[in-house]
């Protein structure tokens, strides 16, 4: 059983533009062409993103992804450079009630 997830590629920084990071990805990650095309169960997605950030040390990558409950729970981006990973969760946060906010 596994959880299927959109995942979305992003070159921050470092792009040359004439590499297809995608598609050397999806041959890194044994899903094909690209791992970035619909839902998929890339179990392996921050091990992998790890590692071939390293093969391009200067390019700072951003993976965003949104789970199959398409809710505020599961949003997140992680971003790699050279083998090191951030990542960020979405948080929900409400404006704090005030009774002179109320209108009719």
């Amino acid at each position: 059983m596994g959880y299927y997830t959109y995942h979305k590629l992003t070159i921050i920084e470092g792009n040359d533009h004439k590499t297809n990071y995608e598609l050397e990805i999806g041959e890194l990650s044994d899903y094909g062409e690209s791992p970035f095309e619909g839902q998929i169960k890339w179990y392996d997605m921050e091990k992998d993103m790890k590692n071939y950030s390293k093969k391009y040390p200067k390019v700072l990558f951003c993976v965003d992804g949104r789970g199959e409950a398409d809710d505020f729970v599961d949003i997140w981006k992680c971003y790699f450079q050279n083998g090191k990973m951030f990542k960020t969760m979405c948080t929900l946060t409400f404006e704090e009630f005030s009774f002179e906010k109320l209108a009719e």
